[in-house]
């Protein structure tokens, strides 16, 4: 998993006695129609899909903290045609002004070691996440949303 891109992978039946079939795929930070169209049609393949970007945000640098287009329409591609879609954004709370609201999503405000492994925690159920944003994203995800709350 690089520091700046994404990554789409893919479980089904973890933890459940059946067999575990999964697969994954990389995306640069500003990958080709073609590579986004792939991993689209792999997605489709999967009862249950979990997708986790890394963006950092970077001073003066230009659409810093931001998805590229074409990970975005990736997600929401992905977000439309499943029913179990699972998304992570990590570095940058930002992501999700280019986004649409997704039932399962969790924010790790930071890149380190510490918010990676409390994110994935949290998404196999390890523990109940209760945080806010800190900030104001969007109209739709304000400082203080939290979903359900």
């Amino acid at each position: 998993l690089g520091r700046t891109g994404c990554c789409v992978s893919k479980v089904i039946g973890e933890g459940s006695g059946k067999d575990c079939n999964a697969d994954y795929g990389f995306l640069p930070e500003i990958p080709s129609t073609e590579r986004v169209d792939d991993l689209i049609a792999l997605a489709d393949k999967y009862d249950t899909v979990i997708v986790a970007t890394i963006i950092r945000t970077a001073s003066y640098k230009e659409n810093s903290g931001k998805l590229s287009p074409e990970l975005a329409r990736m997600l929401s591609a992905i977000n439309a045609s499943q029913a179990n879609l699972v998304t992570l954004i990590i570095g940058s709370p930002y992501v999700l002004a280019d986004l649409p609201q997704f039932d399962g999503c969790l924010v790790a405000y930071n890149d380190d070691a510490y918010s990676i492994e409390a994110i994935i925690s949290a998404t196999f159920g390890d523990f109940e996440p209760t945080g806010h944003l800190p900030v104001n994203v969007s109209d739709k995800y304000f400082r203080g949303y939290s979903y359900g709350k």
